[in-house]
């Protein structure tokens, strides 16, 4: 399971406790006879951040007592005298109450939590996901290390915490609660929105505001902090690939750099300085080098592969040229199905590689480029940018696969996409074929980590109109699926040892546009199709690793 950093905060910052009712009304036993007498419910619209906390709750209860609980969306029907642990907003009754006593007509007070038993519930909540950790943590240890834990009703342990102060400021502004943390819609690389998560985290704790974290699709505010190539203007250049510059202009601060390493580089050392207390001038400027500050830092990623497609690397890509062994076209139509390296589906454009598909009077050109011949990876994180357009009959394609040869072989497919599965959306999943069984490990239906047969697709109908990044972090414990340079999807690969036999091997890359046969769902072509949109594009592959992981070159 992917880890998350402990956030519980140090108990000696101010904590507001009430305790009423105790004497007179007794107490709930969560526990009877060792075995747990409540349920975990959450919203049915719970973000997967979200899930993955109450998810965890529910895991920490199974390790450190033997005990199941069950866990539920609040679509269930609350049965009288069922007690419910109720995790952050939802449809049960007092949610509203519960919250007015947290917010106490403060919504920016993003750390504070609130812990309070009401009829049959007890509601855990936080002004936001870290809070909420936070008070899963407290209430974790105050009352499920002892399998006879109880709660007093009425109970109410109320969280208000203070900001650590200093001298931390934008242009004389400590206080934050108008900024925004602005990044860019479409094509954010990974290793730069790594950063953002950390960079909202610190500015909470430095100022006790909520800084959002928005898109540049939004409306400009007169208090921004923008990251990367945003939709804004003034954004200042950086001298070169491996400069990045921290520049405040009036009320708002730019942070970027001429490579994705090097603008990742400046958001961290803008969060170094709200940690260290450090206030910003209005007309502040502060340029660096990531090659030579990256050395301060250890277990880092480091790029160890990348093809920017100025030209077609032969080196690195076996393009497959000849008919397909399996590629059945519709009942009646003439044509083959064959793969082609022919320069008019596969060529570079603008900085970009193209593949196309064709049809030509006896045939189905597809296109197809894998690294089996030269490179395979255990381990990192990989994306590439690209435009897909989809029509009937089409399928793109970005996807690692392991050795076929062993008895445990994994697929991860960082995406999938048709114009008849989800509206050309991508799809993420992962396959291990078992030798003799042919099945499926996972699927990226998934709620917490209990597998369903239900897909899971990146939001965006815009997908041929801009580049967008698409890409897996892959460690020994899980892998996560990200688009423009977010979090989209984690699974646990260690939930058993079939698992960790299948994603614990290396693979190569492989890039595929299909045309003419009905691959997963993208139908067999038809008047309809427009072969003009049969083409991904794509503008770069990188390869990030940490210390240690493995790459193989052959």
């Amino acid at each position: 399971m992917k880890k998350k950093i402990s956030l519980f905060l140090v108990l000696s910052i101010l904590v507001t406790t009430v305790l009423s009712g105790c004497g007179a009304k007794g107490k709930i036993s969560l526990f009877s006879e060792g075995e747990p007498g409540f349920i975990i419910v959450r919203s049915a619209e719970a973000s997967n951040e979200e899930r993955e906390a109450a998810n965890e709750l529910r895991q920490t209860i199974a390790d450190e007592l033997d005990v199941k609980v069950t866990y539920k969306p609040d679509t269930v029907k609350h049965e009288d005298g069922q007690i419910e642990i109720v995790l952050g907003q939802t449809n049960r009754p007092h949610t509203e109450e519960v919250y007015k006593e947290l917010a106490n007509e403060n919504e920016n007070n993003g750390l504070d939590y609130i812990i309070r038993q009401k009829g049959d519930y007890i509601y855990i909540m936080g002004m936001t996901l870290l809070s909420l950790q936070d008070a899963i943590n407290y209430f974790c240890d105050t009352f499920l290390k002892d399998t006879n834990g109880k709660v007093a009703y009425d109970y109410k342990y109320l969280y208000n915490y203070k900001a650590e102060g200093g001298e931390f400021a934008i242009a004389g502004n400590k206080d934050l609660s108008s900024y925004r943390i602005v990044t860019p819609r479409y094509n954010m690389s990974y290793l730069v929105g790594r950063e953002v998560t950390p960079l909202s985290t610190q500015l909470l704790y430095a100022t006790g505001c909520t800084v959002p974290v928005v898109m540049d699709n939004e409306e400009a505010t007169d208090y921004e902090i923008i990251v990367d190539s945003c939709n804004r203007e003034g954004i200042p250049e950086a001298a070169d690939a491996d400069s990045y510059f921290i520049q405040v202009s009036g009320n708002k601060v730019y942070l970027g750099g001429g490579s994705n390493e090097a603008t990742a580089m400046a958001v961290r050392k803008f969060t170094e300085m709200a940690k260290d207390g450090k206030a910003l001038a209005a007309d502040a400027k502060i340029t660096g080098s990531y090659s030579e500050d990256v050395k301060a830092y250890e277990n880092e990623y480091t790029l160890t592969l990348a093809d920017e497609f100025d030209t077609i690397d032969t080196d690195l890509w076996k393009i497959y040229d000849g008919a397909f062994s399996n590629g059945t076209t519709q009942e009646g139509d003439p044509r083959r199905a064959y793969f082609t390296s022919s320069s008019k589906n596969l060529y570079v454009q603008d900085g970009s590689l193209y593949l196309r598909t064709t049809r030509e009077p006896d045939r189905y050109n597809s296109v197809e480029l894998r690294s089996e011949n030269s490179v395979w990876f255990k381990y990192g994180f990989i994306e590439i940018s690209a435009k897909i357009c989809s029509t009937k009959g089409q399928l793109a394609a970005f996807w690692l696969l392991g050795n076929a040869a062993q008895d445990y072989h994994s697929e991860i497919d960082i995406f999938e996409s048709t114009l008849d599965w989800a509206k050309a959306t991508p799809l993420s999943w992962v396959g291990g074929a078992v030798s003799g069984e042919g099945s499926n490990t996972y699927y990226c239906g998934w709620d917490g980590d209990q597998k369903t047969d239900s897909y899971l697709h990146f939001e965006g109908s815009d997908l041929e109109d801009v580049y967008h990044t698409f890409g897996v972090e892959w460690t020994e414990d899980y892998i996560t699926w990200l688009y423009d340079g977010r979090e989209f999807l984690t699974i646990n690969t260690t939930v058993d040892e079939r698992a960790v036999a299948t994603f614990n091997g290396l693979q190569q890359i492989i890039l595929t546009q299909y045309g003419g046969i009905n691959v997963i769902n993208a139908g067999f072509p038809d008047e309809t199709t427009d072969w003009d949109k049969g083409y991904m594009a794509v503008d770069y592959l990188r390869l990030y690793q940490l210390p240690g992981q493995e790459l193989v070159r052959r």
